[in-house]
């Protein structure tokens, strides 16, 4: 039986929460031919029929849309739109948080306007996305774990046993599942 990736997983989960919550939409300030929903998704109500706004994707991962009123024309990320219709405007000196770092999750409960401060902290939590087994050129069973991007060697052993036992140890100190 073929095992579904963790990710696979995660997607999964997404959608049974996703089905189970009502679809709320308010209007975006300032454009009042525009709505955004709690799950960050924009409509457009432009002309004689109700549109679903296609998003961009930004280099760095941010959803974007663009938006035009009576004066001028603008590309706004999703994630702002999102905490401008429903909670406010942002505080001076305050920016949008993705509470789970996944840039193009827009979704309302996964935002807060935050300090640039609290921002970067959450930023350098480590949050594992990986662990994984190579069996080396020197028969060794290396084991390593990525957090922030970055893969982090845990040891290499002569069993795959001994590899496992190593994961085993992992997954309790970072709080992981595989």
């Amino acid at each position: 039986m073929k095992q579904r990736s963790k990710a696979a997983d995660l997607r999964w989960l997404f959608y049974l929460t996703f089905d189970k919550m009502e679809e709320i939409w308010k209007p975006i300030p300032g454009f009042i031919d525009y709505a955004v929903s709690n799950f960050g998704r924009v409509k457009s109500f432009k002309g004689q029929n109700v549109k679903l706004l296609k998003p961009q994707t930004r280099v760095k991962g941010y959803k974007f849309v663009c938006l035009s009123n009576e004066t001028d024309k603008k590309f706004i990320d999703i994630h702002r739109l999102v905490l401008m219709s429903f909670v406010g405007m942002p505080p001076q000196g305050m920016e949008c948080d993705h509470i789970n770092r996944v840039r193009d999750d827009n979704r309302l409960d996964n935002l807060r306007w935050v300090t640039k401060v609290e921002n970067e902290a959450n930023k350098l939590k480590k949050f594992p996305s990986y662990v994984k087994i190579n069996n080396n050129r020197n028969k060794k069973y290396r084991v390593q774990l990525r957090i922030n991007k970055k893969d982090i060697h845990f040891g290499s052993f002569y069993t795959l046993e001994e590899a496992e036992n190593k994961i085993k140890q992992l997954k309790n100190e970072y709080s992981i599942s595989i």
